[in-house]
């Protein structure tokens, strides 16, 4: 009875709205090994929205993030069949997103939602959240889940966000190397690293992790 309200009422959160469905493609691959490789699945999520309600739903696994909106089913058997096609969700209606291996998060800044749900690549006392930009493109023929319209990561354009004690930061490519001096200005080694040249903006991740561990020791 609890499944068939929730389901209700996220069929009135949703309305009518259809989205193409989100195409995950393996980070490391070249756009041209892209196509031929693509992944497409929708799994099992929990989505708790901005009200604070939490709905059972289908999501894409896809690593990259989403913007505006958030392709989903409600249930399991609405994806089998041959006219299948995902709702969407606005994700500003969007608080957060469980799936089995990842956790999303709506990217507020200073108070000002951003239109993105980012997914979580670090946890600790200093979180990592990454947006990537994506590219929509016309996959070809297919029917049922296999929809002809997807979208590609444009790795180029990734979007770091760090979150320490509960307030989100986006980091600033352009002048990463002062901002993360001043960020982390209580761990000397991330300075020292900074100013060596060992971390960049497209290291970050493992800048996040050792700074975690020297504030956590590894058994602690």
């Amino acid at each position: 009875m609890r499944n068939a309200l929730l389901a209700v009422g996220l069929l009135k959160l949703l309305g009518v709205q259809t989205a193409a469905a989100q195409v995950a493609l393996p980070p490391t691959a070249k756009a041209a090994d892209g196509f031929a490789s693509a992944n497409y699945s929708f799994g099992y999520a929990e989505m708790k929205t901005v009200t604070g309600k939490v709905y059972p739903v289908y999501v894409p696994l896809a690593r990259y993030g989403f913007s505006h909106e958030l392709p989903l089913f409600r249930q399991e058997s609405d994806m089998q069949r041959l006219d299948a096609e995902p709702q969407s969700i606005l994700v500003d209606r969007v608080a957060s997103v469980q799936t089995t291996d990842a956790y999303f998060e709506h990217v507020v800044l200073a108070g000002k939602p951003q239109h993105v749900l980012a997914v979580r690549t670090v946890s600790g006392p200093v979180e990592l959240f990454s947006y990537v930009e994506t590219k929509r493109i016309h996959m070809g023929g297919g029917g049922g889940l296999r929809r002809s319209i997807g979208y590609v990561p444009y790795l180029p354009k990734q979007h770091w966000y760090l979150r320490q004690q509960g307030t989100m930061t986006e980091v600033l490519e352009r002048n990463f190397v002062q901002q993360m001096t001043a960020y982390f200005a209580s761990d000397p080694a991330v300075g020292t690293g900074l100013a060596a040249g060992t971390w960049t903006y497209q290291t970050l991740s493992a800048l996040v992790v050792a700074h975690n561990q020297r504030l956590v020791p590894a058994g602690q």
